[in-house]
């Protein structure tokens, strides 16, 4: 659709970005950036690690009934790995987060899903940290087999 060498596309000049936004009852895909109107507050920006997959590097994640007693369940063995972060996939599609069942190749000093298993219990959130931002996940749903 953005494809500069189409001929036969309006969208040739469009910017290779795009938005979503949902609610409980509705969802709005906006192409080539997003309109500062449905926003209130700051529209955060998040570089991709591929040009061809929407994967973000995740350098925190946290599991607890609070942030202050929450559990950090990336222990990244160095800081550029750290600084690098946790190739995730952002899918709008899903609300399934995976946790890396081992140490990622080296990068990380643990397992993230056996300290996750450790600290399970119900009424807890997790705490992402993406592009030096950190997000609430409550309210969600789990079963574990």
């Amino acid at each position: 659709m953005t494809d500069a060498e189409n001929k036969d596309t309006n969208a040739a000049t469009l910017k290779r970005k795009f938005s979503f936004f949902s609610t409980e009852d509705a969802a709005e895909v906006q192409l080539g950036g997003y309109d500062p109107a449905t926003v209130s507050g700051t529209m955060w920006y998040i570089p991709a690690m591929s040009d061809k997959d929407f994967i973000v590097g995740t350098t925190s994640l946290k599991f607890g009934k609070t942030l202050a007693d929450s559990v950090e369940l990336l222990h990244f063995n160095d800081n550029h790995a750290k600084q690098y972060g946790a190739p995730s996939i952002m899918d709008s599609g899903t609300s399934c987060l995976v946790i890396p069942a081992d140490n990622m190749q080296g990068q990380l000093a643990n397992i993230p899903w056996d300290d996750f298993s450790k600290h399970w219990d119900h009424g807890k959130s997790f705490w992402l940290e993406i592009g030096q931002k950190q997000w609430e996940m409550g309210g969600w749903g789990l079963t574990v087999v």
